[in-house]
């Protein structure tokens, strides 16, 4: 009887370690495979693909122009990685997304396809801590993005998003980071916040180019085109045969070794075997998206990591027309930013002009264009008026919000040296306390550097 039990136990320790041994396998050979589907893409990207869009693109023969009648960013999150709330913009990827309408050379509505617009998302790309919004200006280098503008010309930046991530970042504190004085209860807010730029909005919405993006279409296929720039980018890309070699020659031989790594083969039958290696290879083209999904139930640590690695390869080149009903997140949560109704609303929001004439050129003259044409409508204000302008721009800047002030101090410069009432003093305390620490620095990679530094002399 002992030695009957003792058989049963060494049998389910057997049975277990087997176990054990085939999850090692499953790791070793997603590892493998995820290699191998590094080298197979990049073969592909630096060939095939190339001499494919070759023969596609030769028939882009007809042209015209599209206008951007909307635009988003979609900002993804993937609770599933994110370790700690204060850090969730690590496992964040936002892509620029636009609604496009074909316009003839007139610039009337032209009929394109049922429903006469198409959307283009560009490359989902990291949400860090210096995504800005207002200063986007391509969804790719050579193709336009714009945002559209309120009644004063200013930029509505817009982001989108899962009803599961609104509901994550409202449900998580704010980390306070940085900004300790912030009002902001929740992650929700805090992104409000820190995204609020009405003068980046303005600088931008009154310096940009027209909403127009160049397109090109085959004429057997009107309801699939794309933008100029991402046509004469692929047309003019060659292929690197030696890389296809060599690349795909590594990969095939990672593939090939990928799939006798793994357990629940070795019993096949050697051509059965070979079928279920070659069968995913046809899905090839499409790898940088469908590969994780073929991945996932062998190792979900290594798909993570396999996907962000097929991401970067072709990260900006994969823009395609779709029915704005399919753009990513096209029926997302929506967070607009408006000077009128943000942080700033009584402020540069109930200070703000209207577009000059004629347009600012660039983004220097845009924000010395706002910044004087405030100190005009400061001096159109009654004194008590402008004391309360003042006192709330000082109170903005002892809570950290400091986004508008800067348009202001030509007008508090002014008034300080004009009155020697209540709107003077006011004006001076504000002058006082915006060159306390910490004080706003002008960004060198910022929107209208040079004007920025020019205005923030003390």
């Amino acid at each position: 009887m002992k030695e009957e039990r003792t058989g049963w136990l060494a049998r389910i320790a057997a049975i277990v370690a087997l176990g054990q041994i085939n999850i090692f396998m499953m790791v070793i050979a997603a590892f493998v495979l995820g290699a191998a589907a590094i080298f197979l893409t990049t073969a592909w990207l630096f060939g095939p693909k190339i001499q494919l869009e070759h023969s596609q693109y030769s028939r882009f023969t007809a042209s015209s122009a599209g206008r951007i009648v909307e635009s988003w960013v979609a900002l993804e999150l993937d609770q599933s990685r994110v370790r700690s709330s204060e850090f969730w913009r690590a496992s964040a990827k936002a892509s620029l997304c636009v609604v496009i309408e074909l316009t003839t050379p007139a610039g009337e509505a032209a009929d394109w396809a049922d429903p006469g617009r198409r959307a283009f998302c560009g490359p989902r790309l990291d949400f860090n801590t210096s995504y800005t919004l207002a200063e986007l200006r391509e969804i790719t280098p050579g193709v336009p993005f714009a945002w559209p503008k309120d009644d004063r010309g200013f930029a509505i930046p817009e982001i989108r998003m899962a009803p599961a991530t609104w509901q994550w970042l409202e449900s998580h504190s704010a980390h306070k980071f940085m900004h300790s004085d912030w009002p902001a209860s929740n992650e929700l807010d805090w992104l409000r916040l820190e995204l609020d730029r009405p003068v980046d909005q303005a600088i931008a919405g009154w310096s940009a180019l027209p909403a127009l993006v160049p397109l090109q279409f085959d004429p057997a296929h009107p309801d699939r085109p794309l933008p100029s720039g991402t046509v004469a980018k692929r047309r003019a890309a060659r292929p690197n045969w030696l890389a296809v070699v060599l690349l795909g020659g590594i990969g095939l031989w990672l593939w090939v070794t990928g799939f006798r790594l793994v357990p629940q083969l070795a019993g096949l039958a050697p051509q059965w075997r070979w079928f279920v290696m070659a069968l995913p290879l046809l899905t090839l083209p499409t790898w940088v998206d469908t590969f994780p999904q073929f991945l996932q139930p062998m190792s979900a640590q290594w798909t993570t990591v396999i996907a962000d690695m097929l991401s970067d390869l072709d990260p900006l080149d994969r823009l395609e027309a779709t029915d704005v009903s399919r753009a990513l997140l096209a029926d997302g949560v929506k967070m607009r930013w408006m000077a009128s109704a943000g942080a700033y609303r009584n402020t540069l929001g109930r200070m703000a002009p209207t577009l000059p004439l004629p347009d600012p050129q660039d983004p220097d003259s845009a924000l010395l264009a706002l910044s004087n044409a405030i100190a005009e409508r400061v001096s159109s204000v009654s004194a008590a008026e402008r004391v309360a302008l003042f006192a709330q721009l000082r109170s903005d800047k002892q809570r950290d919000l400091k986004a508008a002030g800067i348009v202001f101090l030509a007008a508090a410069r002014e008034w300080r040296q004009r009155s020697s009432g209540a709107d003077g003093r006011a004006a001076a305390a504000f002058l006082t306390e915006w060159y306390v620490s910490p004080v706003e620095s002008p960004d060198p990679h910022g929107l209208a550097f040079e004007a920025r530094k020019a205005l923030s002399q003390p």
